[in-house]
């Protein structure tokens, strides 16, 4: 009969057992789903709840870049020349972004509201730069008012160059000379004061606000100002519906409507027009990086997926790069509806004419990842770089938490010539890059630590109970057997020890001795099968 004393190590040993099955069980079945309901909790946007505050008005601004390209050589590019760019900027705006007139659905589980956008010049994010600096570019506006036309409406291009004449007061040059600021935001006059039709004609469409780079200037009658982010400064960006999360955490964030349409009527398809993903401020929790990340981006009049690169990390958390950049539409035949009258825009580019009804063209700053033809138009000042010109997005996919992001864009005017005006006749014919814009944002260290505290603390306990379980319950277990087997040894062969005999002669008892000595053996042998 077992002693109490091996009874003790025998149940030591299963304590060590049940322990590490609890480990197991708690690490891949009972944490899990706590954890998932914690961040449920904490990241569904509920009305009241900080993370609902933080939707509606982020609480601290994105950092939004414009790289500008000044033409040194404008002269020479008149007569069909290569341009020679030279970069200049970065002019960094501190880019504050609110949700307002909200409308709350609890049945459809949906927020509705208007997006605004505020801008603050931050010149010691811009190296000194003032935005007083000179620069020249090809003119956006008077080209565009040419290339729209010959693209849209090709008979009424005379129309448009007697237009032009009297509104830029018969130019002599398709490119602008001017202030930074004042080609970004603060404006360049428009003079629609002339009587004359054609003016008339074009100036009208200025009055419909439908043109959201030009607007009145000072309430004075037939003068404007243009600006490439005119209207951009805290004004409506777009009204949105989204989900809130409470019902369906995967549907955290999503885009149902834009405008108050379910999807798109730019593109000649349903999938080009459909609208997937968030609008960048949120992101659902939980997900799979094979499944990529998908943002809705209404600059561009379309979604984006960003796909999975690599792991990396920020500020101590690990994380997984994402990239994004504008594909190769023509080689893929889902793609097409990207595409105009069945004309696909070279790799790397996207055709934005149907969105903006402007000769835009987007691509990669300095055509990065571009078809080489683009690079080869250019005689100087673009040097594609991965790390300076690549959209980036550093992802805590658990959370659903963006740590550090960046999207880039440029935008080209797609020049060519046009013999009706006579300040474009000569123009090379070429994607024109005219500048280069970048919003992103690194979280801070205060955002980094809340991060820390709900999500990683756990994670920690999690991965501490895990291997701790692991190690220490089969190590315990069999260390506590072993004594246990030890003991019960030394027990046996002590008392084969104590055993003295009484009678008999010598050799009785040497035979004796020999009896017991087997019958130990034996007794040992059966003890360490049982084990």
């Amino acid at each position: 009969m077992d002693n109490p004393p091996s009874n003790r190590l025998r149940k030591i040993a299963a304590g060590f057992i049940v322990f590490m099955v609890f480990g197991i069980l708690h690490t891949w079945v009972i944490f899990p789903p706590i954890l998932r309901a914690i961040l449920r909790s904490q990241v569904v946007l509920k009305n009241g709840t900080q993370m609902r505050d933080m939707y509606n008005a982020l609480p601290f601004p994105l950092i939004f870049k414009v790289h500008l390209f000044n033409v040194l050589n404008p002269d020479e590019v008149m007569k069909g020349a290569k341009p020679k760019l030279q970069e200049v900027g970065p002019y960094v705006f501190e880019e504050w972004k609110v949700k307002v007139d909200q409308v709350e659905d609890l049945v459809e589980d949906t927020i509705e509201f208007t997006a605004i956008n505020y801008f603050i010049y931050n010149q010691t994010l811009s190296n000194g730069l003032t935005g007083d600096e000179e620069i020249t570019v090809i003119n956006p506006l008077l080209t565009s008012l040419g290339l729209a036309i010959n693209r849209d409406r090709p008979p009424l291009l005379p129309t448009v160059a007697a237009a032009i004449n009297e509104i830029f007061h018969v130019p002599k040059t398709a490119f602008w000379t001017g202030k930074v600021m004042d080609l970004l935001f603060n404006g360049f006059d428009v003079d629609c004061t002339s009587e004359d039709f054609n003016s008339k004609t074009v100036c009208s469409a200025f009055d419909t606000g439908d043109i959201k780079t030009v607007a009145p200037k000072d309430d004075i009658e037939d003068m404007y100002k243009f600006a490439l982010f005119m209207t951009a400064n805290g004004t409506d960006a777009g009204r949105y519906k989204t989900y809130r999360g409470v019902k369906n955490i995967f549907n955290l964030g999503k885009v149902i409507e834009y405008n108050g349409e379910p999807e798109l009527d730019i593109w000649d398809g349903d999938e080009c027009n459909e609208i997937r993903g968030t609008e960048s401020s949120i992101f659902p929790p939980f997900g799979a990086k094979e499944d990529g990340v998908w943002a809705f981006e209404s600059g561009i009049c379309r979604s984006m997926k960003l796909r999975y690169e690599r792991p990396s990390k920020y500020r101590g958390i690990p994380t997984l790069r994402f990239h994004g950049d504008l594909e190769d539409i023509a080689a893929d035949e889902s793609m097409h509806c990207y595409c105009s009258d069945d004309k696909c825009p070279l790799k790397g580019t996207l055709d934005l004419f149907p969105c903006t009804e402007g000769p835009i063209v987007a691509s990669m700053p300095h055509f990065f990842n571009g078809d080489p033809a683009l690079l080869e138009k250019i005689d100087s000042g673009l040097v594609p770089d991965k790390d300076k010109h690549a959209i980036f997005l550093d992802f805590e996919i658990i959370s659903g938490t963006p740590m550090s992001a960046a999207k880039r864009l440029q935008v080209n005017i797609d020049m060519m010539p046009l013999p009706e005006i006579d300040v474009m006749k000569e123009l090379p014919e070429m994607l024109f890059p005219l500048m280069w814009i970048e919003e992103g944002a690194d979280l801070n260290k205060t955002f980094v630590n809340m991060l820390k505290y709900q999500l990683f603390l756990g994670l920690k306990y999690q991965a501490a109970v895990k291997w701790i379980s692991i190690i220490v319950g089969p190590i315990g277990a069999v260390t506590v057997l072993f004594l246990d087997y030890q003991k019960r040894n030394a027990e046996k062969i002590t008392a084969v020890l104590k055993v003295s005999p009484t009678n008999g002669s010598s050799n009785d008892n040497d035979d004796h001795s020999k009896a017991l000595s087997s019958a130990t053996t034996q007794e040992l042998s059966v003890e360490k099968e049982r084990y």
